[in-house]
C-alpha cells in the first residue's frame, strides 16, 4: 500500500522549517485520513497569506492652497480676459479649508514558515492647522479672511495678500478684500 508515513512527513516540517498553520496534531489526523480514506487526493500541510497593503491617510483640500493666482478658464466662446483670468482663493471666516481622511490599516501576512510579513504601511504627514486655520474634529476651517496658503506641511491663512512679483497681465487683476502687499514693480 501507499501509506504515508506521519514520522516522515513531521520530520520535513522540522527539516525546512515549516510551522503547519494547523499545528502538528492536527496534521497528523490529516495524514491518518488520507491513509485510511485513500481517495482524497489534496491536503493542505503549509499555507502562506499575502499582506494586504492598506490605504495612506490623505486631505482632500476645498480651496486652492498654493496662494498663488490660477488660471480661470475661458467662457464657452474661447475668448479670454486676460485681466480676469487669473484668480488668487480668498476665503471668509468659517470657510472649510480642508477634510482628513484617515487611512485604513495594512494587513500582516504570514511565509511558509508561520513568520510574519510586513504590509506597506507608509507613515502621512499630518496636516497642521497654523496661523488662521483651526481643526475641528476632521475638518480644517478658516478663523479669518484671507488667503489659504501651504508652508510645508501647515496650512494657514494670511491676512494680507503678498504678491512676490511684479504685477503684469500674467498676474491679471488683483481683487482682494484684504491688504495686498506687492513686492515687485506693477506693469502694463
Amino acid at each position: 500500500d501507499d501509506l504515508i508515513n506521519t514520522p516522515d512527513i513531521i520530520e520535513a516540517y522540522k527539516d525546512f522549517g515549516f510551522t503547519p498553520f494547523l499545528g502538528l496534531s492536527q496534521v497528523e489526523k490529516s495524514i491518518a485520513l488520507l491513509n485510511e480514506h485513500h481517495s482524497i487526493k489534496e491536503v493542505l500541510l503549509v499555507e502562506a497569506n499575502y499582506p494586504k497593503s492598506g490605504q495612506k491617510d490623505r486631505t482632500n483640500f476645498y480651496v486652492n492652497a498654493s496662494g498663488m493666482a490660477f488660471f480661470d478658464p475661458p467662457e464657452i466662446s474661447g475668448r479670454i480676459d486676460f485681466k480676469k483670468a487669473m484668480k488668487i482663493t480668498t476665503v471668509n471666516k468659517n470657510d472649510v479649508l480642508a477634510k482628513y481622511i484617515e487611512g485604513i490599516p495594512g494587513v500582516a501576512g504570514t511565509n511558509v514558515y508561520g513568520q510574519t510579513v510586513g504590509c506597506d504601511d507608509d507613515e502621512t504627514a499630518a496636516l497642521v492647522a497654523g496661523l488662521g486655520v483651526e481643526k475641528i474634529s476632521e475638518l480644517y476651517l478658516s478663523t479669518r479672511k484671507g488667503v489659504p496658503k501651504m508652508k510645508g506641511n501647515t496650512l494657514v491663512v494670511d491676512d494680507v495678500l503678498v504678491i512676490a512679483g511684479n504685477i503684469d497681465l500674467k498676474v491679471g487683476n488683483i481683487s482682494s478684500n484684504n491688504s495686498v502687499d506687492i513686492r515687485g514693480d506693477v506693469l502694463e
